[in-house]
């Protein structure tokens, strides 16, 4: 496990995190088929429990999560459309450790997920961009 305080000289980092806990909701729709999710795109099996994927009132998904490694992509912003039909997210990667070094540097990877529920199906693309040199 990394360390959460990293001294390098006489500097101080912090390693950057999200919060695990969001009561903030997206929610998409589409005919009979509702899909409630998180900030980051995610169905989580936390919180209050309504997160899933619906079909007729039956929750048929209750969890779906993406992960960089073992960790949570970092949110940059995330957006329904006003119609509920389409959602998009934004996040990058966290610092990357081996060996108790940082090899990725937060921000390197941008992660772009849109989300739209059609015939009873939801469908996510992934969009991934490396911003380092390797």
């Amino acid at each position: 496990m990394a360390r959460e305080v990293i001294r390098v000289r006489n500097e101080f980092y912090i390693r950057s995190s999200s919060a695990r806990v969001d009561v903030r909701t997206r929610v998409l729709k589409q005919g009979d088929t509702f899909a409630v999710f998180d900030r980051f795109g995610d169905i989580e099996t936390f919180g209050t429990g309504e997160l899933g994927l619906y079909y007729q009132d039956t929750r048929f998904l209750s969890r779906l999560t993406l992960k960089l490694g073992k960790d949570r992509p970092l949110l940059l912003s995330s957006t329904v459309r006003e119609d509920n039909a389409v959602m998009a997210v934004d996040a990058t990667n966290p610092d990357a450790w081996r060996d108790g070094e940082i090899v990725i540097p937060r921000g390197t990877v941008h992660v772009f997920r849109s989300k739209i529920l059609w015939e009873k199906t939801c469908h996510e693309r992934l969009r991934i961009h490396n911003y380092g040199r390797a």
